[in-house]
């Protein structure tokens, strides 16, 4: 099994022509950049190098599945999902925080653009220090803060803060558009001021505005005092930040994880393809990964939740999750074989500390059948 993220079309080409499932994960959130009639051609003359039969549909970019970590109706409507699509959460819903009365702006450009934007850091910090606002901006680990000068009390200048440590104290979000800085920005219910500088992010800003999540600058025009100005409106506005909310509370919630076994993305998307791996393979057996929330067993474990299947019929390897019928099952649900019989049948305890002698009982053998 290929693994593959949806613009990634020459993992495509090597799943198909290897003959091995190949699910995608979605990484364009308004999904508007891609468009098949683009890439029809030269994915047609790759097709034809290789030897694979025309494909003028482009089924292959979503034959199987497709995982999408975006609320689905973030998606432009041009651009719906495939029938393949399931969408989750690539993480649980966060709570709201109390926040203090003044607000936080956080800015960031992701991690792709930003050797070339130091203008664009000049003039959007320019206009962030006269709003009312504890700021905080990242510059990236190839940048240095220090060139971007000394800056008031309020303004703090870092090269990296995970999003998810820094996000839950926020209050508004100014960044690039990305498709992974929106992400968490929906994610925790806040609104956005963006300046998209290419790729994906035109479109994912022009979805924003539309749901009415933010607002959108240019960022080879924008001015300090425009920057300053929308950054405020929009704290000032509770309509954007009651929109956020919304979003961050739809879409589906994940399992527990002591459901993981049945109902999680990862499980889910293992249990689609399990069988086309194990055809695949000569075995069928031990080839498989495990879904997630269960746990290698291995036989040097003393306590094997499983042991009719370690010998005779049935038989597995020593890491495997599947049982003679193929059958995929929690180690902790497998019942006990009462036919065996072996050290492990018999449960001895310890008479009480009281008890000088302190001589182990064994409890009565159930006879075989």
């Amino acid at each position: 099994m290929i693994v593959r993220d949806e613009v990634d079309f020459g993992a495509a080409i090597a799943a198909e022509r290897l003959g091995v499932p190949c699910p995608s994960v979605l990484v364009l959130a308004a999904g508007s950049l891609l468009r098949k009639e683009l890439i029809a051609e030269p994915l047609a003359e790759l097709r034809a190098e290789y030897g694979l039969p025309s494909d003028p549909g482009l089924a292959m970019l979503d034959r199987d599945l497709v995982l999408t970590p975006f609320p689905p109706s973030f998606r432009s409507p041009g651009f719906p999902l495939p029938a393949s699509a399931f969408s989750y959460r690539p993480a649980d819903v966060v709570p709201a925080l109390v926040r203090s009365k003044t607000p936080t702006v956080y800015f960031t450009l992701g991690t792709v653009f930003q050797p070339d934007a130091d203008d664009l850091f000049s003039r959007v910090l320019a206009g962030l220090r006269t709003v009312p606002a504890k700021v905080i901006v990242t510059v990236g680990e190839r940048n240095d803060p220090a060139a971007l000068g000394p800056q008031p009390d309020h303004v703090r200048v870092e090269r990296f803060i995970p999003q998810e440590e820094l996000l839950p104290y926020c209050d508004l979000v100014v960044s690039h558009g990305g498709s992974g800085s929106l992400l968490g920005a929906l994610a925790h219910g806040l609104p956005s001021v963006l300046l998209p500088l290419g790729a994906d992010q035109p479109h994912n800003a022009q979805r924003c505005v539309e749901l009415g999540l933010g607002q959108m600058h240019d960022a080879a025009t924008v001015t300090p005092d425009e920057v300053a100005a929308t950054v405020s409106a929009v704290l000032a506005d509770q309509n954007y930040r009651h929109a956020a909310e919304r979003w961050r509370c739809s879409g589906p919630r994940n399992p527990p994880p002591d459901g993981c076994s049945q109902g999680c993305p990862v499980a889910r998307a293992h249990y689609r393809v399990r069988f086309a791996v194990s055809n695949a393979t000569n075995s069928g057996e031990a080839t498989v990964l495990p879904p997630a929330g269960i746990r290698p067993i291995e036989r040097s474990q003393r306590s094997d939740p499983r042991p009719h299947l370690r010998r005779g019929r049935g038989r597995t390897t020593s890491r495997s999750f599947a049982n003679a019928d193929g059958d995929y099952r929690d180690p902790a649900n497998v019942r006990r074989d009462p036919r065996r019989r072996d050290h492990r049948s018999v449960a001895r305890r310890s008479r009480p500390v009281g008890d000088a002698r302190r001589r182990p009982v064994a409890r009565p053998v159930p006879r075989r059948w």
